[in-house]
């Protein structure tokens, strides 16, 4: 959400990921967020499928978790992404749903996608959200919760006065 080069350094060595298909991806708008982390995701997709051999199509799906009102329209993140080539889906429930089916319709996969999904225990950082980290771990996930919230929640006028107050 904030600095769109974590994502980045996990799509770039897709690249040679011949067995990879579909890459599932949120992108989350807000306050302290990134300006434009549609437009950052679009990019590496972009580069990624350039640099991809073309017998080894990627299907990219993805959500937006925001609304209109963020600093970052919903609504033109969702344009940039349909843009790059991405599918959008309303609900990471959806979403999921799709990559399931796709994965599940290709020819040399032997199991389910189903039956595959969290074969690991999943691992999950949190951060800023204390109540979905608590319920988690309510659930017995692995959950490390790290407290943040953006300075003045995103008031650039707040932002500066605080600095003169430092």
């Amino acid at each position: 959400m904030i600095d769109p080069s974590v994502r980045t350094e996990r799509i770039d060595p897709l690249v040679n990921e011949n067995d990879v298909g579909v890459l599932l991806l949120d992108v989350v708008l807000g306050f302290g967020g990134h300006n434009d982390p549609a437009g950052a995701v679009a990019e590496s997709v972009k580069t990624l499928r350039a640099n991809r051999s073309s017998s080894h199509p990627l299907v990219v799906i993805a959500t937006v978790t925001g609304t209109n009102e963020d600093p970052q329209s919903r609504e033109e993140q969702i344009q940039k992404l349909i843009d790059a080539g991405i599918i959008v889906r309303h609900s990471p429930r959806e979403a999921v749903m799709l990559a399931t089916r796709l994965i599940d319709a290709t020819p040399q996969r032997t199991h389910s996608a189903a039956s595959l999904l969290l074969t690991k225990e999943p691992e999950v950082v949190c951060i800023g959200l204390r109540e979905f980290a608590q319920d988690l771990q309510t659930n017995k996930v692995n959950c490390v919760f790290y407290q943040w919230a953006p300075s003045c929640q995103g008031d650039e006028r707040l932002r500066k006065l605080l600095e003169k107050m430092q």
